[in-house]
């Protein structure tokens, strides 16, 4: 009988690796991290009064936040699954952010996690969301414009090491690659904040927020340029 690294390629292996060693961080995270997260998350209760909650940080971590995430939490960083209920009481949280989560989950669970945002939030506070832009994606499709083709290769070229410059695959690839789920537009956005109880979305520019909390804590920038993240990114606000 053949062993399984004979009859899979390569590609597929290191696929299914990654797979397995994603689900057990994962769990490791989940079940592992309960009791001093809890102690963690008291503790930030405690030292102040302006309560942020920064979601799906990765390596953002912003001073001043409870800073959490899915995978590899360190000492630094709490466990929270945007597909489940949150570990916080109602009305917990002034400030919510989110950047590039949103777009990882599909849309069921995206709208779990708008909920649960809206659940922990208090009366007035603020979710601000970056994710990418599928009005973007729609005006560079069908647009030639100069700056549209230069996307085009920066894209081609900085995602896939590639020289085949065809819009239709870098649209394709930005709705199966990087283990994205659902891209979305500002309507759709907007109704499904307004649909768990938001009472107020806006698109803001990237950095730029009328709250002193919210400005200037995109990262995204710093892995694939300013200039594009401002291209690409949707950045909205929903108040409670």
């Amino acid at each position: 009988m053949k062993r399984l690294k004979d009859l899979l390629g390569r590609e597929s292996r290191k696929r299914i690796s990654e797979a397995l060693f994603r689900r057990k961080s994962y769990y490791l995270a989940k079940y592992g991290r309960r009791r001093r997260d809890r102690v963690k998350i008291d503790a930030y209760m405690e030292s102040t009064s302006c309560r942020k909650l920064n979601l799906g940080c990765g390596d953002n971590l912003l001073e001043g936040w409870l800073n959490s995430d899915i995978l590899d939490t360190g000492n630094d960083k709490i466990f929270v699954d945007a597909r489940e209920a949150f570990p916080f009481g109602n009305e917990t949280f002034r400030f919510i952010y989110s950047e590039h989560l949103l777009e990882h989950l599909d849309y069921a669970d995206g709208l779990n996690f708008l909920k649960e945002s809206h659940r922990v939030l208090q009366w007035d506070g603020v979710l601000r969301i970056s994710t990418p832009d599928l009005g973007f994606l729609a005006d560079f499709y069908v647009n030639d414009t100069p700056e549209n083709q230069t996307y085009l290769k920066w894209a081609s070229q900085f995602y896939w090491q590639s020289l085949d410059v065809f819009k239709a695959l870098v649209v394709d690839r930005y709705f199966r690659s990087w283990g994205h789920r659902c891209i979305y537009d500002f309507d759709l956005i907007r109704d499904s904040c307004k649909a768990v109880g938001f009472t107020h979305v806006k698109a803001v520019e990237v950095g730029e927020s009328d709250f002193s909390e919210l400005k200037g804590i995109e990262r995204h920038g710093e892995v694939i340029s300013e200039r594009w993240n401002i291209k690409e990114s949707l950045v909205i606000e929903a108040v409670k």
